[in-house]
C-alpha cells in the first residue's frame, strides 16, 4: 500500500457512514453476474480467454502507469511540508473515516476542471485534488473536506480494488449504472461525514453546478426543486445510463437520506435496458457490451445446433478447439461420400488415389484437367524447367496431383492457399479452383496466358506458366515458380519466404525462373535476391534485400 500510518488526530471521532440503500443489493447482483460471465468465458474459449486478458491487463497496467507518472512527475504531493493546511484537513478526513492506512494525496493542476479523483495502481492508491476545485473554495475550505472524504468513500469502500474482477458483471444495461450512481451516493455520504456541516458539503456540489465563482449566489432550494422534473423521459433515460446521479438529487440526498423523486418515465427504463451503460469509459463498454451480446446470441444458437451434431471429445482430438467448434456449430458433422461408383470412370484407380481425407473425389475447376502429379511432371517434363540452382541441389518436384490448363486463363480473384484455407472450414465458400487446390492438387500449370489479382505462390508444390503472368501483386514464398513469357505486376513484386536452407543469395536463382522480361512499379525482397531476372527498362529493378535475417545482406529496403 502506498499509505502512510501516522497517529491518529487526537479528539476526531470516526463516524459511521451507512451506504446507500440500494448500493449493498446492487454489488451483490453484479458480483454474481460477474462470476457467470467469466465462467462462461473461460469454458467457451477453452481458456483461451485468460492469455488474452493476462495480456490486455498488461497493457492496461502500461496506460494506468502514465497517469501515475504525471502525478508524480507533475503534480504535488501534499505533506506537512507541501500545503499544510491542506494536509491537515485530509489527515482530518482519514481519522474521521476511520482510515489508519493514508493513501498519497496529490494537487495537481486542471486547466479549470473542477473535480477530484481517486485512482489505485499496484495496489497503491491515490487521492487527487484539482486545483481549480482548492481555487474556487478557498474562502470555504472546509468544503474542501467534502472531496477528501468523497475520494476516500471510494477506497474504504473498495471500489477500485474490486474493479478488477467486478467488471464483467458492469456491463449490464440499468444494473451496471445504477450500482455506479450508488457508489456516488455513498461516496457523498462520506464526504458529509468529513464536513463541519450541511452547508459545507452542498456548497462543495455547488461548485460543480455553477462554477468556481457563481457557487456563492446559487439559491440551493430553488435548484433542487430541479429533481422534480428528473422523471421525464429525456431526464430519466440520459440518468438511467449514467454513472453519476443528478447533482440536484445528490443534494436533496446528503440532506434526506430518504429523499423521494418522480417516477421515472416507463419508455426511458424500457430505452435503458437495451442501450449500454454510458458513463465514463461509455465507448469501450458499449463496444464490449454489444460483442458480449452477440456471443451470446452465438451459443444460444450454437447450442441448438449441437444437439444434432456430431460433438463427441474423440472428434475434438488433435484439432484446435476453437476451430472445431466453430465447425460443428456453423457446418455439423460431415456430410457422407456419394458411395455410388462413377458409371463414367475409365480409371477408378486414378480417380480413388486423388481423393481427400473426407472421401469425397477431387473435381477440377472450369478451364483445368486434373492430373495425377507425377503424370503431369513426368509428360511435360516439368523438371526441365526447373532452375539450373534447384536441379544442382539435388531437389525433386513432386505432387500427388496437378491442375493442367489447356489454354489461358483469366481469374478474377487471388490465387493464395492461405487465402482459401481461411474462408472456411469444408472450403463451400471458396471457388472451384480454391476447393481444388485445397485438396492436395497443389502443382498448378497453365499452357498459356494467366491473369488474375493476386497471386501468392506460397504452400504450392509448384506453379509453371507457359505464356505470360499478369497480377495486380506477386508474393513469392518457398515454390518454385516458371514463366516462359513475360512477367507482369501491376502493383508489386513480394519475394518474402525464409530461406530454409541457410542460402539466402541463391535461393532466389533457386526458386524464380523467368524467359522473359520482368515488369512490376515496385519489387521489395528480403531472404533472397531476384537481381537474375531480367526487368524491362521502364520497370523498377530490384530494390534491395532486407536486412532481416544474418543470412541476407544489402541494404534495408525503407
Amino acid at each position: 500500500m502506498s499509505t502512510s500510518q501516522e497517529p491518529p488526530l487526537g479528539g476526531v471521532q470516526v463516524a459511521q457512514v451507512l451506504a446507500y440503500r440500494h448500493e449493498a443489493p446492487l454489488f451483490w447482483i453484479s458480483a454474481y453476474m460477474a462470476v457467470n460471465m467469466w465462467l462462461v468465458m473461460l469454458v467457451f474459449s477453452f481458456g483461451l480467454i485468460i492469455p488474452i486478458l493476462l495480456f490486455l491487463a498488461l497493457l492496461g497496467m502500461f496506460a494506468h502507469s502514465m497517469l501515475i507518472a504525471w502525478l508524480k512527475g507533475n503534480s504535488v504531493r501534499v505533506t506537512a511540508e507541501q500545503f499544510p493546511q491542506l494536509y491537515e484537513h485530509y489527515l482530518y478526513c482519514c481519522t474521521r473515516l476511520g482510515m489508519a492506512r493514508r493513501p498519497e494525496l496529490y494537487l495537481a493542476q486542471s486547466d479549470g476542471i473542477l473535480n477530484a479523483m481517486a485512482t489505485r495502481f499496484m495496489r497503491r492508491d491515490y487521492v487527487v485534488l484539482l486545483s481549480a476545485v482548492v481555487d474556487a473554495l478557498e474562502d470555504r475550505p472546509q468544503a474542501i473536506k467534502f472531496y477528501m472524504g468523497h475520494e476516500l468513500g471510494h477506497i474504504k469502500r473498495k471500489h477500485l480494488s474490486r474493479h478488477w474482477w467486478l467488471w464483467p458483471g458492469m456491463m449490464f444495461p440499468l444494473l451496471s449504472p445504477a450500482y455506479a450512481r450508488a457508489r456516488e451516493y455513498t461516496c457523498d455520504r462520506h464526504g458529509f461525514a468529513c464536513c463541519d456541516n450541511l452547508e459545507d458539503a452542498k456548497r462543495a456540489l455547488a461548485v460543480l453546478v455553477t462554477g468556481p465563482d457563481a457557487w456563492k449566489n446559487l439559491n440551493i432550494e430553488a435548484f433542487e426543486r430541479q429533481a422534480q422534473e428528473s422523471g421525464g423521459f429525456w431526464m430519466a433515460v440520459n440518468e438511467l445510463t449514467a454513472d453519476y446521479p443528478w447533482l440536484c438529487k445528490r443534494m436533496m440526498v446528503l440532506e434526506n437520506r430518504n429523499a423521494v423523486f418522480p417516477r421515472r418515465s416507463f419508455f426511458a427504463w424500457m430505452i435503458a435496458a437495451v442501450s449500454p451503460r454510458m458513463g465514463y469509459g461509455g465507448a469501450v463498454v458499449g463496444f464490449l457490451y454489444w460483442l458480449l451480446l452477440g456471443v451470446f446470441i452465438l451459443v444460444l444458437v450454437g447450442a441448438l445446433l449441437l444437439s444434432k451434431a456430431d460433438f463427441s471429445m474423440p472428434a475434438l482430438f488433435g484439432k484446435n478447439p476453437v476451430a472445431a467448434i466453430i465447425e460443428r456449430v456453423l457446418i455439423g458433422p460431415h456430410a457422407p461420400a456419394d458411395s455410388h461408383p462413377d458409371e463414367d470412370c475409365t480409371d477408378c484407380s486414378e480417380k480413388q488415389t486423388s481423393a481427400t481425407s473426407d472421401s469425397e473425389p477431387l473435381q477440377a475447376p472450369p478451364g483445368f484437367t486434373l492430373v495425377p502429379g507425377k503424370k503431369a511432371i513426368a509428360e511435360l517434363k516439368l523438371n526441365d524447367y526447373l532452375s539450373a540452382d534447384w536441379k544442382a541441389n539435388n531437389h525433386e518436384l513432386s505432387s500427388d496431383n496437378a491442375l493442367v490448363s489447356d489454354g489461358d486463363i483469366t481469374i478474377d480473384e487471388n490465387i493464395s492457399m492461405w487465402t482459401f484455407a481461411d474462408r472456411d472450414v469444408h472450403h463451400k465458400a471458396n471457388s472451384p479452383l480454391g476447393q481444388s487446390l485445397l485438396k492436395d492438387a497443389r502443382l498448378l500449370i497453365v499452357r498459356g496466358d494467366l491473369n488474375c489479382k493476386n497471386l501468392n505462390t506460397s504452400a504450392f508444390d509448384g506453379i509453371f506458366v507457359f505464356g505470360n503472368l499478369r497480377c495486380d501483386v506477386v508474393s513469392i514464398g518457398m515454390a518454385p515458380l516458371y514463366v516462359q513469357g513475360n512477367f507482369i505486376a501491376s502493383s508489386a513484386i513480394i519475394a518474402n519466404a525464409e530461406d530454409d536452407e541457410g542460402d539466402a543469395q541463391s535461393t532466389g536463382k533457386q526458386l524464380v525462373r523467368v524467359d522473359g522480361m520482368v515488369a512490376s512499379p515496385v519489387v521489395k525482397t528480403w531472404y533472397f535476391r531476384l537481381s537474375h531476372l531480367k526487368f524491362a527498362s521502364e520497370s523498377a529493378k530490384e530494390i534491395a534485400v532486407e536486412k532481416r535475417d544474418p543470412r541476407s545482406d544489402g541494404a534495408t529496403y525503407p
